[in-house]
């Protein structure tokens, strides 16, 4: 195809030959006008476009058949520049109003005439077809003050730019006064609804300011092109546009500015799908949890569509359900009355929509849910007004991981267009819910795990970390973060250790160590850790064993085990063990010490065991296994050994079986204990024993003991022959001994021993006092005790001993009755008897120094025979007196 350069150097610059031919081929194609060529000789037509095919309704081959004149209801002259309108025939017999405009070309080495034609549609009112063909010309109506405005004006203009699309003349404040005849085509508008209508009421608002800019710019320039921008079509949908517009206000044929608009909805539409949805994975995918992120890809989706309510439904992880997981609703009150009555969250493969997605793994759209036996929450719909859902399977590579299922309150004629935005989203997010899944299980595992869990670059720097780790420096989280790990090691660290971990983070190969931590409190805490090195991230996964209360533990236990070894030589205890299928026996150091042998000197086999025990005692070792090897049981016996040295020493040995998991005994074990001493005390207490049962018997007293631990009393048996009372008993104030205490004592007695008991200080208390014995005649008691304070000198134990001293008693007071009447005696002696005995004594020196006196001898006589006589009566009374006082003595002593 030749073609020759003679129009429009704008349309194609400065291009080689070559590349014009290029572009004209391609310009031929795609302009979107019909466009024809025909010979300028004979009208024969030589080629058409597509656009020129669709409105004819020709095949190729049909219009290479026909001439200019065929497709024309008027005879044509050849000075077709002059026309403006000419009427054309479709192929079904159809007259259709066009406009022309024609270019001299040369094509196929011949000269041609290139017409752009536009079809004007509505702008023909009326057409008078007689007068069309006299005349080959008609007037456009164009509505409104702008009639003098031509088609051919406007298209001249435009033409001449090679800018295609919607074609329009404004004024300055952007009112119509033209509008192109496909504005119907294109938006669905009739051309009447735009003459007079101001074209800002048709843009978005939020697209207003940039538009109204466009529109002042353009009052001062020639060009300003109106980026893409919202345009109201017919349906009240909103479509984007983008408008060059060319400032011929001074253009006395035109006075206005031209507006050439193309719809570019599609390609915008589809940018802004790539860029939602790239925006719409980024979110997801920064986002922190699975949730946050799929509620993110929701609040998207509803936001960019007509989808009313969108939800998340995911595989679970038996594969045998398809769970609700999150859902989201652009109406609060929507979401309630769909999901308030007959809440639906599990489906099963092939059950309820997700379910049939989950079968058919390929998008599904179903519509009158309100009424659709399949759709289960069909009742719902309805309440919510639910006409339309969408249901789009989630993929990572093969694996169905789940839907999004998108509901709306349109119908699916409606929805056209935004199943395939859908299902881009649902291939996008497959692998964003896989990775998102994949860090939560990480994340669980790694934030939930009792064990510290942190990762550090190569250099040590700690980039994560669990709460476990944090819980365990006692750091804020924000503290540990971008700090080096070797910061929180121990001071006195060993360097090898330190070195060691250099050594794994240099190397990329991590060995299990034990290292010294230091909290925030201060508290050394001990680490077992394990590593796992990543290369390509340069991290290293470092999981540690708090092993703190091991090592504690371990410490206590070699501490334990010292003490032990010393205890079991302070004790002289040791431990054996001996597998039952074999002969020799393992002895620890301090057996061997009581066996009194060297272990370097006896091999510890059955036959040397036996060897080392008393002849007497050897019985206990003739049939050891019946009668010993019994599980569940520890026998223990004493007996006699014999040291290399001859010496005897008492043992107590004390011996377990061990079963296997059958209660098979395989196994026995024991201790041994030097009792030597113990029994050596044992025969001298038992002699101490004797001789204190002998002496308390012969001291006549009784021994009692009281317990305020056990809360009981025991007394000896030594008077129970003649007082009652019980030998062991509750504590209590009243019992069987306090009873018995004499009325007039009682209260004295124990409050007495309630002040000593109270009193910290003193540990003694001693009190007498009677008591009634069995036949109620009154016993004398000396009771004395000691009383066995704890650290806080609460009394723990009381242990006492009571005296009877009735016979002592009695003794006193006939000693005291015995004294009376030897003062009674004295007195007779020096009182009565001395009257009688100075009367004789007077009578007798009157007779020999005063020679009678004026008395006779015999008168004398009388009167010494009379004091003889009462003295006489005196002694006789005296000697009765110590008759009787010797018969009371006797009846004491007996």
């Amino acid at each position: 195809m030749e073609l020759s350069l003679t129009f429009s150097e704008s349309m194609l610059g400065a291009l080689s030959r070559d590349e014009q031919m290029e572009e004209y081929k391609l310009l031929f194609q795609v302009i979107p006008y019909p466009i024809l060529i025909y010979e300028k000789q004979n009208q024969k037509i030589l080629a058409i476009n597509k656009e020129a095919k669709k409105l004819y309704g020709y095949s190729v081959d049909e219009f290479l058949e026909l001439s200019l004149e065929d497709i024309s209801s008027c005879k044509l002259e050849n000075k077709i520049p002059q026309l403006e309108k000419i009427l054309k025939l479709r192929k079904d017999e159809k007259e259709i109003a066009v406009r022309v405009k024609d270019q001299p070309i040369i094509f196929q080495s011949k000269n041609a005439i290139m017409l752009t034609i536009s079809d004007l549609g509505d702008c023909v009112v009326k057409v008078d077809y007689k007068n069309e063909k006299e005349n080959c010309t008609s007037n456009c109506s164009l509505n409104g003050e702008n009639e003098k405005i031509t088609e051919k004006k406007v298209r001249s203009k435009i033409f001449d730019a090679d800018i295609s699309g919607l074609i329009a003349v404004i004024d300055k404040k952007g009112f119509y006064k033209y509008v192109s005849g496909n504005a119907e085509e294109v938006l669905g508008i009739e051309v009447n609804e735009f003459i007079g209508n101001n074209a800002l009421n048709f843009i978005h608002l939020e697209d207003l300011p940039k538009v109204k800019e466009s529109l002042n710019l353009i009052n001062n320039t020639k060009h300003v092109f109106i980026p893409p921008y919202r345009f109201r079509d017919v349906n009240k949908k909103w479509r984007w546009l983008e408008t060059q517009l060319v400032n011929d206000l001074s253009d006395p044929t035109i006075q206005g500015i031209i507006a050439i608009s193309n719809d570019i909805t599609h390609k915008v539409e589809e940018r802004l799908n790539k860029e939602i949805i790239k925006s719409l994975v980024n979110s997801a995918s920064q986002t922190g949890t699975l949730l946050e992120s799929l509620n993110e890809v929701l609040r998207r989706v509803l936001r960019f569509s007509t989808i009313n309510i969108a939800e998340i439904w995911l595989v679970s992880e038996d594969k045998s359900d398809m769970d609700l997981f999150c859902s989201l609703s652009n109406e609060v009150k929507l979401k309630g009355d769909f999901y308030m009555t007959k809440a639906v969250n599990r489906f099963k493969p092939g059950v309820g929509l997700p379910g049939n997605i989950w079968m058919e793994q390929s998008p599904i759209i179903w519509d009158d849910l309100q009424q659709n036996q399949k759709f289960i929450r069909r009742s719902n719909a309805l309440k919510a007004n639910i006409k339309t859902g969408i249901g789009i399977p989630i993929f990572y590579n093969e694996e169905v991981l789940g839907c999004l299922l998108c509901l709306s309150k349109y119908r699916k004629e409606e929805l056209k267009g935004q199943t395939e935005f859908l299902v881009d989203i649902g291939k996008h997010i497959g692998p964003v819910i896989k990775q998102k899944v994949v860090e939560e299980n990480y994340n669980n595992f790694f934030n939930l795990s009792p064990y510290p869990h942190c990762i550090v670059d190569y250099k040590g720097v700690i980039k994560k970390c669990n709460q476990s780790f944090t819980e365990l420096l006692q750091y804020p989280i924000l503290e540990i973060l971008g700090s080096n790990i070797f910061n929180f090691l121990h001071p006195d660290e060993d360097k090898n250790i330190i070195t060691r971990i250099k050594f794994a983070l240099k190397n990329k190969v991590f060995q299990s160590l034990r290292t010294r931590f230091i909290s925030k409190s201060k508290e050394i805490k001990w680490l077992e850790w394990n590593g796992k090195v990543i290369p390509e991230t340069k991290n290293i996964i470092l999981v540690a064993k708090d092993i703190t209360i091991q090592i504690k533990s371990e410490e206590k236990l070699n501490l334990a085990y010292t003490k032990l070894k010393a205890a079991q030589k302070i004790a002289k205890i040791g431990y054996w063990s001996r597998d039952l299928d074999s002969d020799l026996s393992v002895w620890s150091e301090e057996t061997y010490k009581i066996y009194g042998k060297e272990k370097n000197n006896f091999i510890p086999t059955k036959e040397n065991i036996i060897k080392a025990f008393h002849p007497d005692d050897r019985h206990y070792l003739e049939n050891p296994y019946d009668k010993y090897v019994i599980p569940g049981q520890n026998p223990e016996f004493e007996h006699r050994i014999i040291t290399d040295s001859k010496q005897m020493r008492w043992v107590k040995q004390k011996i377990k079986v061990i079963a296997d998991e059958d209660n098979t005994p395989n196994r026995i074990e024991g201790i041994i204990q030097d009792i030597t001493e113990k029994k050596n005390q044992e025969l001298k207490l038992k002699l101490s024993n004797e001789r204190f049962v002998l002496a308390q018997k012969a001291s006549n007293e009784l021994i009692w003991e009281m317990d305020f631990r056990n809360k009981t009393i025991s007394r000896g048996e030594g008077y129970l022959n003649y007082i009652d009372y019980n030998t062991k008993e509750k504590l209590s104030i009243n019992n069987s001994w306090t009873n018995k205490i004499y009325s007039e004592d009682f209260e004295r007695v124990c409050t007495s021993f309630e002040e000593i008991l109270k009193c910290e200080e003193r540990n003694f208390w001693n009190g007498e006092y009677r008591i009634l014995n069995r036949d109620n005649s009154i016993v004398y008691l000396v009771d004395r005790c000691y009383i066995l304070r704890d650290k806080d000198r609460n009394p723990i134990k009381v242990v006492g001993s009571v005296l009877d001293i009735s016979n002592s008693k009695r003794q006193t007071q006939s000693i005291r009755k015995q004294n009376e009447q030897l003062q009674e005696i004295a007195w007779l002696q020096s009182h009565t008897i001395r009257s009688p005995l100075s009367r004789i004594l007077g009578l007798v020196y009157l007779y020999k120094d005063a020679n009678g006196g004026e008395k006779t001898l015999e008168e004398i006589l009388d009167y010494i025979g009379e004091s003889a006589e009462e003295l006489d009566t005196v002694v006789k009374k005296i000697v009765e007196m110590t008759n009787k006082f010797k018969h009371e003595a006797d009846l004491i002593d007996r």
